[in-house]
């Protein structure tokens, strides 16, 4: 038996993977450590073999310790990348039948050198040399063993830019962990490179590299928590929360997000990027929110979140930083304007039926007791008129009510014919409607319709029956105008609210227009039209 230097170097680093296999066993049970524990169980027998052969001093031995290393050394390369890619958090795609199919061919290269007829494609050549007073083990490898170390290249390679790239995307609470990692899977790649492809030792040194591979995961482990608290995993959890999540410094400067919290905040949210300066609107507000408080941000015209801040302390890390998490609201506050919508409508009909109804109610009651005394013909008619209009205010504010919901889904339609139609659905013996539109607006049809109705009515109840109105074009959207008496100027801010009214009327109907209008997200003026009648202007452009 003959001692070289090297040969301890490899017993020791067979110890090494030994205990790093034992750290990594005790400290987590995931499927990463269990890729991680096979990989050292593996490293630990290459570099024993690798010792042995060293030690030994005649060719039967040499060849025979020789003969066990390249079951080790060709699936190795393998498990790295399977671990890398764990690690990465990319262990779904690392799956046991994936993993069965990339180490069969390495398996039946390892196995086939005992096999006679199969050994000479792996080596073809063995020989015993002599190099500084040690005997070597000289051999030519065959084909065989050059495709297995081009096999195991692309796995190495694969491995090692998972790990880098990791690393370098891995938010700062982990870039320590994260480069320590990266440290260790670099230096197994020099070696190989070093020891196959430059040439520049007789020695394998990759067993050696391994074992400070598993060392540094070892470290990682006991120091940083590896595989418990690493981002396994972090990039599919947090892409799949429809919370934004941010993370920023002190001073604003954006540590880590997820895909929700970018698309709340645009460009300007990035990792890197100091949030203060950013353009968007709830940015200011967001930074101004005193920790452990919620406060409720406007994104644009139509969306609202909720934003949660937390201080944040990590053990070990000297960084001050703010969790922010953002949780869209839009729906409950689109909800909640809903319910006042039908809050306000509610209030609405509570005050006409107490206040509009009471007058032809009375008159009915009136009459009626009249009628009793002196059964007149007129004082039935009259009471007869009292119920029709009551009937009207009735049937108006069922309109109203309806009107008050949502507006339901809006289409492409011609305003002239919309607005025929609607002339068709009213009573105008005498009056005229004029068009003056070729436009195609965006609106639910049927809304529409009840508005323009409403308009046509209310004009011939004001302006008589030879009343003329017009649907004409505006350049941001259209008016309804008509040549009556019109509306006085101290009355058109209020006439649009419910229960104002003119003689004759219900008090409702304006309110109706203005209720569609506001369901379609349109601004509605009252003003005098050029022949001193009313002239309610609807601005339909956004």
């Amino acid at each position: 038996m003959q001692f070289p230097p090297i040969a301890f170097v490899l017993l020791f680093a067979a110890f090494l993977a030994a205990g790093a296999a034992v750290i990594a066993r005790r400290s987590s049970v995931t499927e990463g450590s269990r890729l991680f524990v096979a990989l050292m169980f593996l490293v630990a027998v290459w570099s024993l073999t690798y010792a042995f052969q060293l030690l030994a001093t005649t060719e039967a031995w040499k060849v025979l310790w020789n003969s066990v290393q390249y079951l080790p050394g060709f699936v190795a390369p393998i498990l790295f990348c399977a671990f890398a890619f764990t690690y990465a958090g990319k262990g779904a795609t690392v799956t046991r039948r994936r993993l069965a199919a990339a180490v069969a061919f390495p398996v039946v290269a390892g196995l086939s050198v005992w096999v006679p007829s199969l050994d000479q494609y792996v080596r073809e050549q063995v020989q015993m040399s002599s190099y500084g007073g040690f005997v070597a083990l000289d051999v030519v490898h065959g084909p065989v063993f050059l495709a297995c170390v081009g096999y195991a290249y692309v796995f190495v390679l694969a491995g090692v830019a998972r790990i880098v790239l990791t690393s370098i995307r891995a938010p700062s609470v982990y870039r320590r962990q994260a480069g320590l990692v990266t440290l260790g899977a670099v230096v197994p790649l020099g070696a190989s490179v070093g020891s196959y492809i430059l040439d520049v030792t007789m020695i394998d040194l990759t067993p050696v590299a391994l074992a400070v591979f598993g060392v540094t995961v070892a470290v990682a482990l006991v120091r940083y928590q590896l595989l418990t608290v690493a981002p396994i995993e972090r990039d599919a959890i947090l892409s799949e929360v429809s919370d934004g999540i941010l993370v920023t410094d002190a001073d604003g400067r954006v540590l880590d997000r997820n895909p929700a919290a970018a698309a709340m905040l645009g460009a300007d949210c990035e990792v890197g990027e100091v949030l203060t300066h950013a353009d968007a609107a709830p940015v200011p507000q967001l930074i101004d929110t005193p920790a452990d408080e919620t406060c409720e941000l406007s994104l644009d015209d139509d969306r609202w979140v909720t934003c949660r801040k937390r201080h944040l302390e990590w053990t070990g890390s000297d960084t001050d930083a703010y969790l922010y998490i953002l949780h869209d609201i839009t729906d409950r506050r689109e909800h909640e304007r809903e319910l006042e919508r039908r809050n306000e409508r509610l209030d609405e009909f509570a005050s006409v039926v107490s206040h509009d109804l009471r007058n032809p109610l009375s008159i009915a009651t009136g009459y009626a007791e009249l009628a009793e005394r002196d059964p007149n013909p007129e004082h039935f008619d009259r009471i007869a008129d009292a119920h029709e209009r009551i009937d009207e205010i009735i049937e108006d504010l069922l309109t109203l009510t309806r009107t008050g919901k949502a507006v339901g889904d809006t289409e492409a339609v011609d305003l002239d014919a919309v607005a025929e139609e609607a002339w068709a659905g009213v009573e105008m013996t005498d009056a005229t409607l004029t068009l003056a539109t070729d436009r195609t607006i965006e609106a639910d049809r049927l809304r529409l319709k009840q508005a323009l109705e409403n308009l046509f009515r209310n004009a011939a109840e004001h302006g008589g029956d030879d009343v003329t109105v017009t649907v004409a074009d505006a350049a941001d959207g259209f008016v309804v105008a008509d040549d009556g008496p019109g509306i006085p100027p101290e009355d058109r801010a209020d006439v649009l609210e419910p229960g104002v009214s003119g003689a004759g009327g219900t008090g409702v109907g304006l309110a109706i227009v203005s209720a569609v209008a506001e369901g379609h997200g349109w601004a509605l003026d009252v003003e005098e039209s050029a022949d001193g009648g009313a002239r309610f202007a609807f601005r339909t452009a956004s």
